[in-house]
């Protein structure tokens, strides 16, 4: 099967589902790329009020997909510092963009794969959904923003430990530590997302708006910047 992201529209709800089952739904540059166009489509588009982000076959994503090092260094190291902008320009389109956006998370949501949930504006989890942290110590910097998350929204030690150690955070801590917005039974994630939907459509369109730049502002340092600093940072994985 090929790497994919399909597109459906739901009412005024754009879902885009990440496909690629080979992979766990790995963040191919394809897909990146045509998250980015999605994105552009949507917001021109007045009928849509909203866009969900789930996975295909029972998983969210299982992260970045960099190209081995071992057959062409050289050219790995090109091709991925060229996977890594697709992916950086994805998740900053996510945060960019005016309109909600809902992840709906099944199974596992990893490294890359999770910060692509945080980056929409609500998360709505599975019960048993799983977010994984590989952690420095295997040698993998944080990717797509998965850092700035972290450190803004969660205690700075708790941070530290997930990022250097790793961690397989339940869905039930994630909800606790306010990652994730509401849970829901397995199997479940993608039509609680699209009720919810139903109701934020019913939110004035320049009062989305507003509300969305007004919680952004409060933020100190910029995803934009923060992502090229995880991108000089994580040379040793491309």
């Amino acid at each position: 099967m090929t790497s994919e992201l399909r597109s459906a529209r739901r009412a005024s709800t754009l879902v885009l589902t990440i496909s690629d089952a080979a992979t766990s739904n790995a963040l191919t540059p394809q897909i990146c790329a045509a998250g980015i166009e999605a994105l552009a489509v949507a917001e021109a588009d007045e009928a849509v009020s909203l866009v969900v982000v789930h996975g295909d076959a029972g998983n969210f994503s299982a992260g970045e997909a960099l190209p081995s090092r071992t057959a062409a260094p050289g050219l790995a190291a090109d091709s991925g510092a060229a996977a890594i902008d697709a992916l950086h320009a994805w998740i900053d389109g996510l945060r960019a963009f005016p309109k909600p956006v809902v992840a709906a998370v099944e199974g596992v949501a990893a490294d890359a794969g999770l910060a692509l949930a945080l980056a929409c504006d609500v998360v709505v989890a599975a019960e048993d959904a799983r977010f994984v942290i590989t952690g420095a110590a295997s040698g993998r910097m944080p990717l797509a923003g998965l850092s700035w998350h972290l450190g803004q929204r969660l205690p700075r030690a708790l941070a530290l430990q997930w990022l250097w150690l790793g961690a397989t955070v339940e869905a039930q801590t994630m909800k606790a530590f306010g990652l994730a917005a509401a849970l829901t039974r397995q199997g479940s994630a993608l039509d609680e997302a699209l009720r919810l939907g139903e109701r934020l459509a019913a939110v004035p369109f320049a009062a989305s708006v507003a509300v969305k730049e007004l919680v952004d502002a409060s933020l100190g340092n910029t995803l934009t910047h923060h992502l090229d600093v995880e991108k000089s940072r994580g040379a040793d994985i491309v």
